[in-house]
């Protein structure tokens, strides 16, 4: 029994164009080149000292190899070298971010979809609607006189709905916000790597072909660009 609800974040991962973990589990066991490390040191700010962090098993991909590896977990991205952390970012909200390491690949990330989206708002109805929902036994054809607080009500409601047609043309909304999966890119040993994750990335074909329209009722809001940047990876040759 196909479960949607246990969808929850996962990556997928290209090396020269070949899409590596397709139809593979949600963990990876290693790398593309059989690496994995352990455990890796980084510096715990909190503590002001370094620490220690499990490494393997706990990444949805590994792309590398002891040099240089990319580790992908949610909206998380972990670069190690030798065992140790050199660079980590999380839930990045630019359209696009470029990280430059001395000595090391540069490695681009940004947004699947770069547009900015706004959850619609949602109508209030009509004053019709509005007497129904607030007088026990009401039709919504009932005058003001008829009602208690009638005309205090009403003009609530106009401002409600003033608010309401004002928040739908507000182009600077707090509820702005860009969809929470991105694709990161760089060349390594003469090989091109591209990893897309986040938010309902699945590396299973069926899986993706049930979740791709789910957009209602909590589902997983893929836009028309991101489904297809998606498709093309399932449907691409290899």
């Amino acid at each position: 029994m196909f479960i949607i609800a246990a969808i929850d974040y996962g990556a997928l991962l290209k090396v020269n164009g070949k899409f590596i973990n397709k139809n593979g589990d949600l963990f990876m066991d290693c790398s593309d080149t059989g690496y994995v490390c352990d455990k890796a040191t980084y510096f715990d700010e909190y503590k002001n000292k370094e620490d220690v962090m499990d490494i393997n098993g706990n990444y949805y991909v590994y792309a590398g190899d002891e040099n240089f590896m990319i580790c992908f977990y949610k909206g998380y991205m972990n670069v190690i070298s030798n065992n140790k952390q050199i660079c980590s970012r999380l839930n990045m909200p630019f359209a696009s971010e470029t990280i430059y390491l001395d000595g090391f690949p540069t490695i681009h990330v940004h947004h699947l979809d770069k547009n900015i989206y706004i959850e619609p708002v949602e109508s209030i109805g009509t004053w019709k609607d509005w007497v129904k929902e607030n007088w026990i036994g009401a039709t919504g054809e009932e005058k003001l006189s008829e009602l208690e607080n009638g005309v205090k009500s009403f003009r609530v409601f106009l401002r409600a709905l003033k608010r309401n047609a004002r928040d739908r043309k507000n182009p600077k909304r707090w509820d702005r916000y860009r969809t929470g999966r991105w694709l990161a890119t760089w060349e390594y040993n003469e090989k091109k790597y591209e990893v897309i994750f986040g938010y309902g990335i699945d590396p299973d074909e069926e899986t993706w072909e049930k979740i791709k329209f789910d957009d209602e009722n909590g589902g997983y809001g893929f836009t028309d660009i991101e489904r297809e940047i998606i498709d093309s990876w399932f449907g691409a040759k290899e």
